[in-house]
């Protein structure tokens, strides 16, 4: 078009952090869960505003998936193995493992992990339901 310079409208990289908008009213409790596609030891998600983190001391391997619910009166921390078999890993939970809420606006959390340079094998997803007070 003109330019010197190609436009560039998108590109696909691995991101160790990202910002998550929670548009209700109040903090909402969460699902994440990682899909592992190589080794892991010890991973964690952590607000980078708050240092809170929610991580399990043990390793994963590929096709191993974890979910770790942080919703009130439903946390908990399963992992599916590569056969469909499920354990709950509760018990591993890393000693500084916070519930970690989401907060009303915008979050910022990363992926962690013993060696950093393993991040790369965790695929993880955030699910959440928003809040909002209702008037009626």
């Amino acid at each position: 078009f003109g330019q010197a310079n190609p436009v560039v409208f998108a590109t696909t990289d691995k991101l160790f952090n990202t910002r998550i908008h929670n548009p209700g009213g109040f903090a909402t409790g969460v699902t994440i869960r990682i899909d592992f596609i190589g080794d892991v030891v010890n991973p964690r998600i952590k607000d980078l505003q708050t240092n809170q983190l929610i991580g399990v001391n043990r390793a994963f391997a590929n096709g191993d998936q974890l979910t770790m619910v942080t919703v009130p009166g439903h946390k908990s921390m399963t992992l599916r193995h590569e056969d469909q078999s499920e354990e709950n890993v509760i018990k591993n939970r890393h000693v500084s493992t916070s519930w970690l809420q989401l907060a009303p606006g915008s979050n910022i959390w990363a992926v962690e992990c013993d060696d950093l340079q393993q991040r790369v094998n965790m695929q993880v997803r955030v699910c959440f339901s928003p809040l909002y007070l209702e008037v009626e």
